[in-house]
C-alpha cells in the first residue's frame, strides 16, 4: 500500500460528520480534501463522460447546473465524500465517499464509494486513494469492517477492491435497478479491521 500523510487534528465523527471536518489525506500523487464549490467544472469534465457514471449507477451530468446540485450534496450531505486531487496538475479528477452499509447494520461498518475520470483509469491511482481511506478509518477504534460494492459488469472497480485487500463475499443478484432500468447484479467485497492489521504488520517485515 502507498504510504500517506494523515491530518490526525481531525476525525470523522459519527454518526453524521460534516465535509468540513474531513481530515486531508496525501499519498504520493494525490490530495483527498474536502469538495469546494469552485471544484464544479472539474466535476463536471469527467462526471459528463458516459463511460463514467452508468458504472458507478448514476445518469452522466448534461449541465454544469447538474454537477453543482450534485457538488452541493458533496459539501453538505451527512455522508463524507472525498475529492481526490491531483498533485500535479491541482484537478479534481475523482471522488470517494464514506456511507453507511446498507446491508450491515451498526456503526461498525462503512462502504466506500469512488468515481474517476476515464482519463485517468489504468494508472494505479484509485487503489492508492482507497487505500488511504482505508487507513484513516481503521485508525478509528469503532470501524470494525469496510465494504465495497459494484456491478458485475464494472472489471474496473472490482481491480481496485481486491488490489486494496478487500475479499469477495458474494454477489446479489439483480441487486440493483439501475437510473436506466437496467437490472445489474452486485458483487460484495470486504475488509475486515483484523485482515487490514494483518496484512500491515506483514509489511513491516
Amino acid at each position: 500500500m502507498k504510504r500517506f500523510r494523515l491530518n490526525r487534528e481531525f476525525s470523522l465523527p459519527l454518526p453524521k460528520p460534516r465535509a468540513s471536518q474531513l481530515p486531508e489525506l496525501q499519498t504520493g500523487r494525490l490530495l483527498l480534501r474536502p469538495w469546494r464549490r469552485s471544484d464544479d467544472r472539474d466535476l463536471f469534465a469527467y462526471a459528463r463522460d458516459p463511460q463514467v457514471g452508468p458504472a458507478a449507477g448514476w445518469p452522466p451530468h448534461t449541465s454544469l447546473a447538474d454537477s453543482r446540485k450534485v457538488l452541493e450534496r458533496f459539501i453538505t450531505g451527512d455522508e463524507p465524500v472525498y475529492a481526490i486531487e491531483l498533485l500535479r496538475t491541482r484537478t479534481v479528477i475523482g471522488s470517494v465517499g464514506i456511507h453507511r452499509d446498507p446491508r450491515r447494520s451498526g456503526e461498525h461498518a462503512r462502504m466506500l464509494g469512488y468515481v474517476l475520470s476515464s482519463e485517468y483509469w489504468g494508472q494505479g491511482l484509485m487503489p492508492e486513494a482507497v487505500n488511504a481511506v482505508a487507513a484513516s478509518l481503521f485508525s478509528q477504534p469503532q470501524i470494525q469492517v469496510l465494504s465495497i460494492y459494484c456491478y458485475s459488469t464494472n472489471p474496473r472497480s472490482r481491480r481496485v477492491a481486491l488490489k486494496c485487500g478487500f475479499q469477495y463475499e458474494g454477489t446479489l443478484r439483480q441487486g440493483t435497478k439501475r437510473f436506466d432500468g437496467a437490472l445489474l447484479d452486485d458483487e460484495c467485497y470486504s475488509l475486515l479491521r483484523e485482515d487490514y492489521q494483518r496484512a500491515k504488520a506483514a509489511e513491516a517485515v
